[in-house]
């Protein structure tokens, strides 16, 4: 086993040998850019016993998030829009808890830095609030609540144009002169639905509007139609998943985060943001 002291760069490699003797021995790890690189030492020491010469391979893996690079290889502060489907088909199974679950979720990946609010779709769309709002404790709170009562079936059809240009005028009006309610922000749409569009929205059509968004979009059930929430991802920066009745909502949306933070290491300076990602798991 190969345990990384957390003050400096080495590691520290323990064994058995075959006479059951623990002994161990310590090696320097190179710092690493990469996500997740395993680096390997070789070493000859004496037996505790004999004295004789023994050859041992040591094994750390290693990450640009180790130590301070937690800190330094971060995402950077967002202006959120959570866009949910509360059609009619939301009503099957265990579908609108599920939708409720992840909300509360995703709000805990947000940091104060950040700004967010909630979009429900069906026929037609409806946002919490006209311009984003910051994440500090208290507003967060006052989303989650939000979502659970009017995260629900609404009978209606799936409308995914009526969804998007609702959450574009939120985009839209939080970076106007007179608001500017995460204006510096990366703009992030996380847009999920059980149903197939109605609308004819299609990647491009709605890449044409989105003004730089990125969006990661989930489908939930085995009813659900993928074609066009993955057209829409993949022209429009994002990643797609689908989750099944029985699958984790939750950690399929709130795993957005991972993709951001992975091409922050092109930034220069980055800001640590610090979140509580487990708080509703």
């Amino acid at each position: 086993t190969t345990q990384q002291s957390a003050l400096d760069s080495r590691s520290t490699t323990s064994y058995l040998n075959c006479e059951n003797v623990f002994d161990g021995f310590g090696f320097e790890v190179a710092a690493t850019f990469e996500d997740f690189k395993p680096q390997y030492s070789l070493a000859t020491v004496a037996n505790a016993q004999t004295g004789l010469p023994e050859t041992w391979l040591g094994c750390q893996f290693t990450s640009r998030f180790d130590g301070e690079g937690f800190k330094e290889n971060t995402r950077p502060p967002l202006s959120l829009v959570l866009v949910l489907d509360i059609s009619g088909s939301m009503g099957t199974g265990r579908r609108v808890q599920m939708a409720k679950d992840a909300t509360k979720k995703v709000i805990d990946t947000l940091a104060w830095t950040d700004y967010a609010t909630v979009v429900t779709f069906g026929s037609s769309a409806r946002a919490r609030s006209n311009t984003l709002q910051p994440m500090d404790d208290s507003t967060k709170a006052d989303l989650k609540n939000w979502a659970n009562s009017n995260i629900h079936s609404s009978g209606g059809g799936t409308n995914f144009q009526a969804a998007f240009t609702k959450a574009f005028q939120v985009l839209a009006a939080s970076n106007s002169p007179s608001t500017s309610s995460g204006s510096n922000c990366e703009k992030v749409i996380l847009f999920m639905t059980d149903g197939a569009d109605s609308s004819g929205a299609t990647g491009a059509s709605i890449a044409a509007a989105a003004n730089g968004a990125r969006i990661f979009t989930y489908t939930l059930g085995n009813g659900a139609a993928q074609a066009t929430p993955k057209d829409i991802a993949c022209a429009n920066g994002g990643v797609f998943q689908h989750v099944p009745d029985c699958g984790d909502l939750g950690s399929a949306m709130a795993g957005y985060f991972k993709v951001l933070a992975a091409g922050t290491s092109k930034i220069q300076h980055p800001q640590p943001r610090w979140v509580n990602y487990f708080a509703s798991s």
